[in-house]
């Protein structure tokens, strides 16, 4: 039976994990991973757990928050308990007697021993089943990253069967269980899986039967979503022409304008400035006179982008005038998202060039879009900005005077702790 490719770089991991579980002395397998790559190890994960086709070993997910260095253990202990309690009617029509009782805490115990105990005896008590009792250490939040790491340190050194083994993803961009890795090399394994997901996509679109126009763009489009990730500038404006040439023949404005953007973020990365200016023109002009309904989102899209690079060459008099063009259009799409950036950063650039008056119109234009946002995008958006261009500019006359009226608008749009979300160096922060 052929596999597809997301199938086969589930294989992939579960090599990866077989050579981690053969070693005797391994104990923590370490994936360093992107998030496509940890998606694919928690689909892994699932697989086994389904189907048990890699092992005949048991993972239990453990995602409970870490907070406390001297708790955590306790509290995956808890969780494995009641995680075996909830699933003994499954266990038991599968013909598996669920009769394992759980060894007490020892007097003076510490976390990290208790939990792995707990792990050794519930392995130990369904040995004729498990080889491997598997704890997936994968907390929905870590209050503090250097504590993590140090409580992972505490359990790979407690004494730990064989049988017993845990794993974690540490992000790649930014990892932070790399020397815990060196100080224990033996017992920390560290898999870099190479899955290439973006290549998946491909894969899984030329596997698909089609033929026509839109199959052949969206094949293109993928081929272009994945140069860019890949930062390949030679492969992005490969895939880019051929998918302009199809949109064009096919008079589809939309796609072509998708694809100028996605060019345009290219060059953007690769420092190609004039290059990303061109192809947010050109995403904008195919757009600017269509009557298509998605059009005017569009519109909005590409000036943001065009604006953005002449933030970034420091040209802010003609940023400012695309801003200032582009926020009465997003007001009119009721796009107030975006209508609160473009007077934000209008604003900002009008700072900038030392027009506090401007500055300070369009900073509360900016506030009267944020107040047509929904609660929740109001308190997690760059509102706190606007709020600290504006009390800069209330520093001064002549709008000293109305600095009083503006908190009592910040403390309606943002609440009664509006100070403390402010950028640190605010003037009321």
């Amino acid at each position: 039976m052929n596999k597809n490719p997301i199938q086969l770089r589930i294989d992939t991991l579960a090599e990866h994990y077989n050579e981690f579980a053969e070693d005797p002395q391994g104990r923590l397998l370490r994936w360093l991973a992107n998030p496509d790559t940890a998606r694919m190890v928690d689909a892994f994960v699932s697989v086994q757990n389904e189907q048990g086709e890699y092992a005949p070993d048991l993972f239990i997910r453990f995602d409970e928050p870490f907070s406390d260095a001297n708790q955590h253990g306790f509290t995956l202990r808890d969780s494995l308990i009641n995680q075996y309690q909830q699933s003994q009617s499954d266990l038991a029509e599968e013909g598996i007697v669920t009769d394992w009782v759980p060894p007490p805490v020892l007097r003076d115990e510490s976390d990290a021993s208790a939990l792995v105990r707990c792990c050794e005896s519930m392995r130990d008590h369904h040995a004729d089943q498990i080889e491997h009792l598997v704890g997936v250490l994968g907390p929905a939040h870590v209050e503090d990253t250097q504590a993590w790491a140090s409580w992972l340190e505490k359990l790979v050194t407690a004494e730990i069967a064989e049988h017993v083994r845990f794993m974690a993803v540490d992000d790649d961009s930014v990892p932070v269980l790399g020397e815990l890795a060196e100080a224990h090399p033996e017992r920390v394994v560290t898999v870099a899986p190479e899955l290439n997901m973006p290549a998946a996509n491909v894969e899984i679109l030329n596997q698909v039967p089609g033929s026509g126009p839109g199959f052949d763009f969206r094949r293109q489009f993928v081929g272009l979503s994945q140069a860019a990730e890949a930062q390949d500038l030679a492969g992005v404006q490969r895939c880019a022409e051929k998918a302009l040439q199809i949109a064009s023949q096919q008079k589809w404005p939309q796609m072509q304008s998708v694809v100028y953007l996605t060019l345009g973020g290219a060059c953007l990365n690769a420092g190609r400035m004039a290059d990303a200016l061109a192809a947010y023109r050109n995403a904008h002009s195919v757009v600017a006179d269509s009557d298509d309904p998605a059009a005017p989102k569009l519109q909005v899209q590409t000036r943001l982008a065009e604006a953005s690079v002449h933030v970034g060459e420091g040209d802010y008099a003609e940023a400012a005038g695309i801003y200032e063009q582009v926020a009465p259009v997003a007001t009119e799409i009721e796009d107030h998202f975006n209508a609160m950036e473009s007077w934000r950063m209008a604003a900002w650039c009008r700072a900038s060039l030392d027009e506090p008056d401007p500055a300070w119109q369009h900073g509360h234009k900016a506030l009267d879009a944020a107040e047509e946002l929904d609660e929740e995008i109001r308190q997690n958006c760059t509102l706190p900005y606007t709020a600290q261009g504006l009390l800069l500019l209330a520093e001064n006359d002549p709008y000293h005077d109305e600095r009083d009226t503006l908190c009592q608008r910040l403390e309606q749009l943002l609440g009664a702790d509006w100070r403390s979300q402010l950028p640190e160096g605010s003037p009321a922060s």
